[in-house]
């Protein structure tokens, strides 16, 4: 497969649009997480070190059944075409295009609220998610106004 490569210092970029950087950032932090989640590249505790919230040495523990269980259902490709699809839209600018239904910070905003909504129909009721948003006004002279928005998926009671 042949590679191709970006404007910015020469890179090669993925066949589907998204920025080595973007798609190396994305990996980085997936496997920061896992490797939080599991504890596997830990390094060992070391010897006499103190937890902030108690006077007795750290020790390693083993993860439990239950999260090795939640642990193993992680699925690598959801994760990845997640973040593929996501970096299709191209651009995380808040002054990108709020209104594109491809490409922009609106564009993949849609889209995530779309997906959470589908989670909570999924949930009996146990989630909700909502769009927030408002018009930015300038604080500055030379700066246009701007929608910002967020989704916010909520469980009640928390």
């Amino acid at each position: 497969m042949s590679q191709q490569t970006s404007g910015n210092a020469g890179g090669p970029t993925n066949p589907f649009g998204a920025g080595r950087r973007a798609v190396l950032a994305a990996a980085a932090g997936t496997a920061a997480l896992g490797a939080a989640l599991t504890g596997v590249g830990a390094p060992p505790a070391a010897a006499g070190a103190r937890t902030p919230d108690r006077d007795r040495p750290a020790t390693a523990q083993l993860p439990s059944r239950e999260l090795r269980a939640l642990l193993r259902e992680i699925d690598r490709d959801r994760i990845e075409a997640t973040v593929r699809k996501l970096a299709s839209f191209g651009t995380r600018h808040t002054l990108s295009g709020q209104d594109d239904p491809k490409r922009g910070i609106g564009a993949a905003r849609d889209w995530i609220l779309a997906e959470l909504k589908r989670y909570a129909t999924g949930s009996g009721g146990r989630m909700t998610v909502e769009l927030q948003s408002y018009i930015q006004e300038p604080v500055r002279s030379g700066v246009a106004r701007y929608h910002r928005a967020r989704v916010d998926p909520c469980r009640p009671g928390r």
